[in-house]
């Protein structure tokens, strides 16, 4: 399945606003894959990797090599193929979110396999 342009051009745009500011503005999304919603903040490859004890070795194995930083799933022009988020939480018809905290986890999905997508999050009420 071909990935859909407005997502990734969102994603790129939220990536590219990370760069812009200090700190990473938290953008929210809502994503549709697999038969379950995913509701969480768009984060960086780099936060990903790095969240991880690790991973974040594995980052800086592969930087070595390529001889500085390069980002997986990057396509050489520069469109993402990944969509990761922060923050977490999946929601699987008939049941709750997971995990069930507010702290999430992190997450990462080729965005060819998200058929649907929201801005904002997603949360339960607790009435």
């Amino acid at each position: 399945m071909t990935p859909d342009p407005l997502l990734q051009i969102t994603i790129k745009g939220a990536l590219a606003l990370m760069d812009t500011f200090d700190g990473h503005p938290e953008i929210g999304i809502t994503l549709q894959a697999h038969g379950m919603l995913i509701s969480g903040i768009i984060a960086s490859e780099r936060d990903f990797v790095m969240s991880y004890p690790l991973t974040d070795k594995i980052l800086e194995l592969r930087d070595s090599l390529k001889g500085g930083p390069a980002e997986f799933g990057i396509l050489e022009n520069d469109i993402p193929e990944f969509v990761h988020l922060s923050k977490a939480h999946f929601f699987i018809p008939g049941g709750g979110k997971v995990p069930y905290d507010d702290d999430g986890v992190f997450w990462r999905c080729r965005l060819s396999e998200v058929c649907g997508f929201h801005f904002g999050l997603l949360g339960l009420s607790d009435t």
